[in-house]
């Protein structure tokens, strides 16, 4: 009974604090939470993949001693749970610790409005490990790249062999000609938002670094949830999150409607 008060109150919070984050709270009448308790045996997560000291429901574990992600075993059974609750578009699946970590998943073989079914991972008993799991849903959500520099993650995110790398906030510096706000407004693939009012008060657009190299690679703002935990999502991630909440409620999007409701002016230069 006592884990399962403490369930419906990490919920509580966890909601308020998702809906606070735009673009998330410039939706939430679109938006419904439910929650499933699943009792474990024991709290807690395994400190290495080869534990096997904690009984958990999904067989939760940390991917090193020293790392901060967090993720499960037991796909299964989670895909199991999932499938036997009302359609679901997203899952949260909360871990009763108290260590800073999350981690990104994807149910593949479930789909949410014909999509693999984001399901990011965080600590329950560490506020901050929330916010890895709304970036963890940048990437399997809104399809975005992360913006720092990680040389292993470099090397298994190859640059592809032709065209332009696929993520809405990160650009190759070969497709975009920087030697001017005029020409990179001509070139960049953001290059919408540099139409707009305020446009070029309130970022250069422009910044080295992304898809995990420090050179090479451009990404639109200063600051930005896919770089650092701290931050809100850029005007960039916003449309493309937004995006995909029109999506997945069957919405048609209307670019000039959005920027409309939600000018540059609501974000931080």
């Amino acid at each position: 009974k006592k884990k399962e008060s403490k369930f419906w109150k990490d919920i509580e919070r966890y909601t308020k604090r998702m809906l606070e984050e735009p673009p998330f709270s410039w939706y939430r009448q679109r938006i419904n939470i439910y929650g499933a308790f699943v009792p474990s045996k024991d709290d807690g997560v395994e400190m290495s993949p080869d534990q096997e000291k904690v009984d958990t429901f999904l067989q939760s574990h940390l991917d090193s001693p020293s790392g901060r992600l967090i993720v499960f075993k037991d796909g299964k059974a989670l895909r199991t749970l999932v499938e036997g609750l009302k359609a679901v578009d997203i899952v949260f699946v909360m871990v009763n610790c108290e260590i800073y970590g999350g981690g990104g998943t994807e149910l593949f073989d479930v789909k949410g409005r014909e999509r693999s079914l984001p399901a990011p991972t965080f600590s329950a008993r560490d506020t901050q490990s929330f916010m890895i799991a709304m970036h963890e849903l940048g990437h399997s959500y809104g399809d975005l790249a992360d913006e720092y520099e990680d040389k292993a993650a470099a090397q298994r995110f190859a640059i592809p062999a032709s065209g332009d790398v696929k993520a809405a906030n990160a650009t190759l510096a070969a497709f975009v000609d920087k030697k001017s706000f005029e020409t990179i407004k001509a070139t960049v693939k953001w290059k919408h938002f540099l139409d707009l009012p305020g446009a070029g008060s309130r970022s250069k657009w422009l910044y080295e670094g992304g898809y995990y190299r420090a050179k090479g690679v451009y990404r639109p703002f200063q600051e930005c949830m896919m770089l650092h935990l701290g931050e809100p999502f850029c005007p960039v991630c916003c449309e493309e999150m937004a995006k995909a909440i029109f999506k997945t409620c069957g919405e048609e999007w209307d670019d000039a409607a959005f920027h409309k409701q939600f000018p540059l002016t609501l974000f931080k230069k």
